[in-house]
């Protein structure tokens, strides 16, 4: 089980830093092993991907299912990008260039997830609105602005690797927010 771990931990590695363009011998080499020993544990690089897409995303969208604070779901996407920034990339990857051999149920659970966080952001801010707090009509644009803000961001930290933005992180937040309530006027 260690082993196929680490083979997965190389697979999301090299996905993140180069796409589909990754070898298997690649994911040896940064194993430590043989590459016929990866074949003990997938029988294709689509099996050994679609397996490290499944187990990523299993983290990825628990990270929010239950959350019901706005603040919390924004913090919480920005910091788990923020942990490894291997993750924003292969997060980028994986929604901007898909792997074509990926299995389109792969890709729809995951449009699935991302569709299903999108609608409790949504809702929240709807529940701003239901309060009187934000402009019924603004909640589909407050909602757009909020995974701007997020993708923004990480996009951001990827390109101005130099720059640690972590510490803007709550001024935004609170822009954001004020922007959100002064939607009412």
């Amino acid at each position: 089980m260690k082993t196929k771990r680490a083979i997965m931990t190389g697979a999301f590695q090299l996905f993140a830093e180069k796409g589909l363009a990754f070898s298997m011998s690649e994911i040896a080499d940064y194993v430590g092993i043989k590459k016929a020993s990866i074949y003990a544990h997938f029988s294709s690089k689509e099996a050994m991907l679609k397996a490290v897409i499944e187990a990523e995303s299993e983290g990825y969208f628990l990270l929010n299912a239950s959350q019901k604070d706005l603040k919390t779901i924004f913090f919480n996407i920005l910091t788990y990008h923020r942990e490894d920034t291997s993750r924003a990339l292969f997060w980028k990857r994986l929604l901007i260039l898909p792997p074509e051999a990926m299995e389109r149920t792969v890709m729809d659970q995951i449009h699935q997830r991302l569709d299903d966080r999108f609608d409790l952001v949504r809702e929240l801010i709807s529940y701003e609105s239901d309060e009187g707090k934000v402009a019924s009509d603004k909640v589909d644009m407050l909602t757009v602005m909020f995974f701007s803000l997020i993708h923004g961001l990480l996009s951001s930290e990827l390109i101005y690797t130099t720059t640690d933005m972590s510490h803007m992180y709550e001024d935004i937040w609170q822009q954001f927010t004020l922007s959100m309530y002064q939607s009412k006027s």
